[in-house]
C-alpha cells in the first residue's frame, strides 16, 4: 500500500484489485477501484474495459468500505 500511496503525486490513481476485493477497504484514498475475482484473461479485459469507459460496471461489494 505505500507503494500505491507514493503515486498520490501523480494525478489519479485508480486500483484493479484482483481475486478479493478486501484489499480495497484500506484504499479509501484512491480515485477509483474496481474489483475482478480472476487472474482469467477475461478478467483483466472486463476490468480494464470499465476503466477505459468500454463497458459499463455492475453488481455490488459484499462488505462495507471505508470512506474518508
Amino acid at each position: 500500500m505505500r507503494f500505491l500511496q507514493s503515486l498520490l503525486a501523480l494525478k489519479k490513481v485508480i486500483v484493479l484489485s484482483v481475486l478479493s476485493p478486501v484489499y480495497l477497504d484500506g484504499a479509501s484514498w484512491v480515485d477509483g477501484a474496481i474489483a475482478v475475482y480472476s487472474y482469467a484473461n477475461g478478467s483483466f479485459i472486463a476490468g480494464f474495459s470499465v476503466l477505459l469507459g468500454k463497458i459499463e460496471p455492475h453488481g455490488r461489494l459484499r462488505l462495507s468500505r471505508s470512506v474518508g
